[in-house]
């Protein structure tokens, strides 16, 4: 996870304040799996209310013109038009004519859609491939994307989060399975609760504990933890009673409970909350970084976010601050440059793009 448990649902919220409602969910719905950048690295940004890209200078590429705009997966990005999403390639040239309600990134040849309230999945040339019978699914990892249905024999229970400018809600319980890239199920078990695969694991609830499948839905580690996270770097944070420690792909307990969080390892390093405080430990549980930032996120090229008091800034992995906070919210790095959100003066929540000197690639703006 690409935030701290604490906050996920305050940086989304931040970006809900200047984006779309269909971009938004976008974003909500969205796994952690890293795209495939586009060949000439672009980003998305918003000036005088429509979305454009530019590129590591600041030029703006793809000109703006758009409600609506995702990052480049797979050399194509989401793009919204009317209320309706399509895709673009790097030269702004429409591939995929808007005609989802919502669209997301592609993983493995293959982007979730949303029609009709339905998701399904699409390949890059904007053929439907698995038809849109799911309440719920997540991007494609290691082949197999997670999906969810509400049926008579499995209800769901629906989670709503309401804004100024409308309503979120998505589902819990359901049918939760894999399916592979052409729509067939690989699980043959049901289990309350799936996550996406990482590192050929899965974290799984059966009853009140989680354990690990496969993409068979085969238990490979039992349920004996009250909440797990997904592999990264060979390790995932479980939950034994109220403290956070580490597992190995045997399910041996390799750094001992004794966090009060414990976020995914991302670059040798794990954000950890100890004392009401984070720091960041190794793969050997040694605290790198001492427990002293209000807030934190994974490192990125380097560099990871934190937040001091109010204010965002960001610490290499001696926990040394080299970009000072001065930030409403911060994101993450890739290819040189990170997004980060001002307030001004009315209020508003504005975003620009920073280098890893801290210097503005592209001043703040909506």
């Amino acid at each position: 996870m690409k935030k701290t448990i604490k906050t996920a649902f305050l940086a989304f919220a931040i970006l809900a304040l200047s984006l779309s409602c269909a971009t938004f969910t976008k974003l909500l719905t969205s796994t952690t799996t890293t795209s495939t950048p586009s060949p000439v690295p672009l980003f998305p940004i918003f000036k005088d209310g429509r979305a454009g890209y530019i590129d590591t200078s600041g030029n703006a590429v793809i000109q703006f013109q758009f409600d609506g705009a995702g990052p480049f997966s797979e050399g194509l990005a989401s793009v919204e038009l009317n209320k309706q999403w399509g895709y673009v390639n790097a030269k702004g040239e429409t591939v995929i004519k808007p005609a989802f309600d919502e669209a997301d990134d592609f993983h493995g040849g293959r982007a979730r859609v949303k029609v009709n309230k339905k998701y399904g999945f699409i390949d890059s040339t904007g053929k439907v491939v698995i038809s849109p019978d799911f309440d719920d699914a997540a991007d494609f990892s290691e082949g197999a994307a997670k999906v969810l249905k509400c049926t008579d024999k499995k209800t769901c229970m629906w989670i709503t989060w309401n804004f100024s400018w409308g309503t979120i809600s998505y589902p819990t319980g359901g049918e939760q399975s894999f399916i592979d890239q052409d729509g067939t199920t690989l699980m043959a078990k049901e289990y309350d609760v799936v996550n996406s695969l990482h590192q050929g694991l899965a974290a799984v609830e059966v009853g009140k504990q989680w354990g690990y499948i496969d993409k068979t839905g085969t238990l490979i580690i039992q349920p004996k933890f009250d909440s797990a996270s997904d592999f990264s770097e060979d390790l995932a944070a479980v939950k034994i009673g109220d403290q956070w420690g580490y597992i190995d792909k045997t399910g041996s307990l390799i750094i001992q409970t004794q966090f009060d969080v414990g976020n995914d390892f991302s670059q040798g390093l794990a954000a950890i909350k100890k004392n009401n405080k984070y720091g960041y430990i190794n793969a050997k549980g040694a605290i790198v970084v001492q427990p002293q930032f209000d807030d934190i996120s994974d490192f990125s090229e380097g560099l990871a976010a934190v937040k001091v008091g109010a204010q965002w800034g960001y610490i290499d992995k001696t926990g040394t601050l080299v970009i000072q906070p001065g930030f409403y919210s911060a994101g993450d790095f890739s290819q040189g440059m990170a997004p980060v959100w001002i307030k001004d003066q009315s209020g508003a929540v504005l975003k620009g793009y920073i280098n890893n000197q801290g210097k503005y690639i592209w001043e703040p703006s909506k």
